[in-house]
């Protein structure tokens, strides 16, 4: 009994002791997990336009409340680079000084190709990506790795033939090497077209991607509002990235002619992280076109049976002024 009790006794000093010595999480640690800020982030540039076309600015934005120094790994061209980011000042890396390059832009479709480009520093960063051409320019919010999951749905949208074949689609990351990624194409049109490598919506197929490869996947823009990749599953074994993308697209009059004008591009975010409660806000649009007036909003599932409802209100009295849902 007495050998018992100085074992009780020995365990409850060592937890005592060891919950003495934990540290509470300094501010570094808490922008670490916040989901926007890290110390790693692997992205990649889709396709803008056509190729070639009039660049205005390729550029990577880096933040942090700290002074920090951040490493660039151009996977594609094996080179490395470094720049100083001082606490909350703006870094920006172009392509007019040489820090970014156009080869960049991922345009091999249906291969796994070496394209990724790693950002990473001592302290923790934002990372913001401008993607511009003369008319059709956008940008996205680059996600850390310690945020990355395992399974992604693709949100892209409609094929747009009109001037050229524009088409949209989505881009696989991987960080780490023996990847082992597994796609259900999911969407529309199934019958009406394909991807520029022939696939149809329906195919499920699997790839193998090392650090710094990346896979994309492409419509044949052949057609106008009918074929969609959004509604893509893809499952990994082991934490990725994903861009959803579309060439060059006009939102929400697809329909219209002579209006095509926007690249779109956003990272992802992993199912995992998905919410149930979302708040927008409606954008003012000045013009004479009412079709090209209003908010589009896509709801896409991550299970069957789900329920959802849309509840707007007037902006001045925040009166409830209708709702929907299905």
């Amino acid at each position: 009994t007495p050998r018992i009790l100085g074992l009780v006794a020995l365990c409850l000093f060592a937890v005592v002791n060891a919950s003495g010595q934990r540290k509470a999480p300094t501010v570094e640690d808490l922008l670490s997990v916040n989901g926007a800020q890290g110390r790693e982030f692997w992205i990649c540039i889709p396709p803008n336009e056509i190729n070639p076309y009039q660049v205005s600015a390729l550029e990577i934005y880096v933040a942090s409340a700290f002074d920090t120094e951040i490493t660039v790994f151009d996977a594609s061209g094996d080179r490395t680079y470094r720049r100083r980011v001082d606490a909350g000042e703006i870094r920006t890396l172009s392509d007019s000084r040489g820090e970014t390059n156009w080869t960049w832009e991922v345009r091999e479709y249906e291969q796994a190709v070496r394209k990724g480009i790693r950002i990473t520093a001592d302290k923790p960063i934002s990372v913001y990506v401008l993607n511009g051409k003369r008319f059709s320019s956008d940008g996205f919010l680059a996600i850390p790795t310690s945020v990355w999951g395992k399974e992604y749905i693709a949100t892209s949208f409609y094929d747009f033939k009109e001037f050229d074949d524009w088409a949209g689609g989505f881009i696989v990351i991987a960080r780490e090497d023996n990847t082992v990624v597994d796609i259900w194409l999911r969407g529309e049109g199934q019958a009406d077209a394909t991807t520029s490598g022939g696939k149809r919506i329906g195919d499920r197929f699997q790839v193998n991607l090392q650090q710094g490869d990346v896979y994309a996947i492409k419509g044949d823009g052949q057609t106008r509002g009918v074929f969609d990749v959004t509604g893509s599953s893809i499952r990994a074994n082991k934490p990725i990235g994903l861009m959803s993308y579309h060439q060059r697209s006009t939102i929400p009059n697809i329909l219209i002619n002579g209006n095509g004008r926007d690249h779109l591009v956003e990272m992802t975010p992993p199912v995992e992280t998905w919410g149930k409660k979302y708040v927008t806000v409606e954008y003012n649009r000045e013009g004479s076109n009412p079709n090209a007036k209003g908010d589009l909003f896509r709801v896409i599932a991550s299970e069957d049976n789900t329920r959802w409802t849309l509840k707007y209100y007037d902006k001045t009295s925040k009166a409830l002024l209708g709702q929907g849902g299905g």
